[in-house]
């Protein structure tokens, strides 16, 4: 599982086992919502586990989640579709993984919805973007004209069998500690008005 944290700065503990989330924050100023407009897109496939934690994540941070079902064969479109807040589409690849679509996804979809937010993410089901203060950071990040967000990537350890995990706890309330994993570094956060391309692997940006 991926987890994506420390958003705009670098860590220097690297150490496996290390505690990511000292912090951890139970609520997040989401008065700063309402100062900008933030949209979220996402592919999905048979991600029945994960949504939950997902949703509940990011619900708190976006105006809108803009999910892409290749074809879910689990609850994931039951899931997707009873949430406010998600613009449930769906794309067929045939059960095949294919990067060219995803890539025009992640590449095109934003720009018929989003061009006038503040800022879009584009993310896995798997990876929470993690700030105890995400907004309040984002909202700085705006004020001072920055176009897009580079975070810092881990990958989440647990020392024995997974523990089920009540939907009533956040998954980052179970998972706290990671290894740092440079490949998992990603541009995840940007300015659509001012971010042309989005290649998410590997991860490439082409400014306006």
């Amino acid at each position: 599982m991926l987890f994506i944290t420390q958003i705009g700065q670098r860590t220097s503990a690297r150490s496996r086992g290390e505690n990511i989330f000292p912090n951890l924050l139970k609520k997040l100023c989401v008065c700063r919502a309402f100062m900008m407009k933030i949209d979220l897109y996402a592919v999905c496939y048979n991600e029945e586990a994960m949504l939950p934690f997902f949703l509940k994540h990011y619900e708190k941070i976006v105006s809108n989640l803009y999910i892409y079902d290749n074809m879910s064969t689990d609850s994931s479109r039951d899931i997707l579709k009873s949430h406010p807040k998600v613009k449930y589409n769906t794309f067929d690849t045939d059960g095949k993984c294919c990067e060219v679509t995803l890539t025009k996804i992640r590449n095109e979809e934003y720009k018929k919805f989003s061009y006038n937010c503040d800022y879009v993410i584009i993310v896995d089901i798997d990876e929470i973007l993690y700030h105890p203060k995400i907004l309040d950071l984002l909202l700085m990040y705006k004020k001072k004209g920055i176009e897009c967000v580079h975070s810092i990537g881990y990958k989440m350890v647990w020392k024995h069998e997974l523990p089920m995990i009540s939907i009533d706890k956040q998954i980052y309330d179970v998972f706290k500690k990671g290894v740092f994993d440079q490949n998992y570094d990603k541009i995840n956060i940007f300015d659509p008005k001012k971010i042309d391309i989005m290649v998410m692997a590997p991860t490439i940006v082409k400014a306006v």
